[in-house]
């Protein structure tokens, strides 16, 4: 299969949506998932609190997934949501990695 093509199984325009994400939204989702709030987090990855609220709804969209639970006492992970904030820190320390390798 060309690297550029979709599986055929993908929903249409899922390919591009995913290549729609950076950094920051990977960072805010973990750093929701750190602080268990909007606010701590927003503050901890330097963005305003409805930026981040717009990544995280972005990125439940994007899995089609809701990824955290609101409650009055903050956000809690849902299954679906452990296992993006897994995969999204995984992410983050290989770009870290290659980042540390390309400036040696």
């Amino acid at each position: 299969m060309n690297h550029a093509q979709s599986p055929p199984d993908a929903q249409p325009g899922a390919a591009q949506a995913a290549f729609q994400l950076n950094l920051r939204h990977l960072r805010g989702l973990t750093a929701v998932h750190e602080h268990g709030s909007i606010s701590a987090a927003a503050g901890a990855v330097g963005l305003s609190q409805p930026a981040l609220t717009q990544g995280i709804l972005k990125l439940e969209k994007l899995m089609g997934q809701v990824l955290f639970e609101r409650r009055p006492d903050g956000f809690v992970p849902t299954a679906a949501g452990e296992l993006v904030v897994d995969r999204a820190r995984a992410c983050l320390a290989q770009a870290l990695e290659m980042a540390s390798a390309g400036s040696g």
